[in-house]
């Protein structure tokens, strides 16, 4: 994200950073993952368990101009 910003001449770049339970950070929006079963707390789940969850087809790509 932040080379591709680059790479178009970006001037500024805004993105969110949270840190899993086990101290990774991640570049994530909102603190919490919504899925299909519920929702979960990024601070509360390890990298390997965020990288389990199957988001399916909720995300809807890059945005396009």
């Amino acid at each position: 994200m932040m080379r591709a910003a680059k790479a178009a001449g970006a001037d500024i770049l805004d993105a969110d950073v949270r840190m899993t339970q086990d101290g990774v950070l991640v570049a994530a929006h909102d603190d919490v993952v919504k899925t299909s079963g519920g929702s979960v707390s990024i601070a509360s789940t390890t990298y390997a368990e965020l990288r389990l969850i199957d988001l399916g087809d909720t995300w809807a790509g890059p945005a396009r101009n």
